[in-house]
Order: C-alpha cells, then sequence, then structure tokens
C-alpha cells in the first residue's frame, strides 16, 4: 500500500497559512485533500475561513493539557480515524492530507506524530514541511523536503 503524503504548514499567527491553503484548495489538483486544522484558543476560526473543495476537513482543537501533547494526541487520532471517517463506498476521499498547526504549535512535535505511532507509519508519510513568514506585509514561503 501506497502511504499517503502528508504536508505540514506552519508559521506565526497571521503570517498567511490559511491563505496559502485556500490558493491550494481552489486548484483541481488538490480537490481530493484532507485538511487538518489544528487551533488552540477558545475561539476556533481558522476552519471557517477555509475553502472546501472537498468533504474532508477536520479541526483539532485542545482537549486540556499542555499544547505540545494536546497537538500529538488530537492529530495521532484524526489520522488515524480519517481513512474510514472520510471514505464513501469504500472508497477514501483523500490521497493527500495538509495541516496547519496553530501560530503557537511547534511543527517538530506536529512531524513526529506520524513517525510515533506504527499505525500512522505505515499509513502515512511527511512529504513537506512549509514555513509561512510575514515579512513586513509580503508573504514568503519556504518549503523544506525531509
Amino acid at each position: 500500500m501506497t502511504r499517503i503524503p502528508v504536508t505540514l504548514v506552519t508559521g506565526l499567527l497571521g503570517s498567511g497559512k490559511t491563505t496559502l491553503l485556500n490558493h491550494l484548495l481552489r486548484q483541481d489538483a488538490y480537490c481530493d485533500t484532507l485538511v487538518v486544522i489544528h487551533e488552540l484558543g477558545e475561539a476556533a476560526l481558522d476552519h471557517m475561513l477555509m475553502a472546501h473543495a472537498s468533504e474532508a476537513s477536520a479541526t483539532a482543537g485542545p482537549a486540556g493539557g499542555c499544547a505540545c501533547c494536546v497537538v500529538r494526541q488530537d492529530m495521532a487520532k484524526i489520522l488515524l480515524d480519517a481513512p474510514w471517517r472520510f471514505s464513501r463506498g469504500g472508497k477514501r476521499l483523500y490521497s493527500r492530507v495538509l495541516v496547519e498547526t496553530s501560530g503557537l504549535a511547534d511543527p517538530v512535535a506536529v512531524a513526529q506524530v506520524l513517525g510515533a505511532n506504527k499505525r500512522l507509519a505505515e499509513l502515512y508519510r511527511l512529504d513537506h514541511i512549509v514555513a509561512v513568514v510575514d515579512a513586513q506585509g509580503a508573504y514568503v514561503s519556504g518549503v523544506v523536503t525531509p
């Protein structure tokens, strides 16, 4: 079985992560993308700003505890549940995953989730880490391939 590629989009609050994802999701090539948004805080807003290209999207919020532990637990659960949760007629609705971290999350903790669980490691592979930076109003992005 081919492992599903995961791209992690990270950056500080207001750096343009959601804007970047919306741009990607408007392209036909990303119509079969599962989008996972990790948000910290009382009000989850980013998921309401997303352009939904398909039925496959999930939002992870804090369930208590430190941010890094919550990120790991939430991400593992969402990614393990996704193959059956986002399928119709026995066919998975997504061929790739985009994960938007909160502006406060440690991207390394999110990336480590994929290798920390044997079942996750069998299903998914880290494809890219994209860091988005707001440089005085101009959006700059960098791509790192593991």
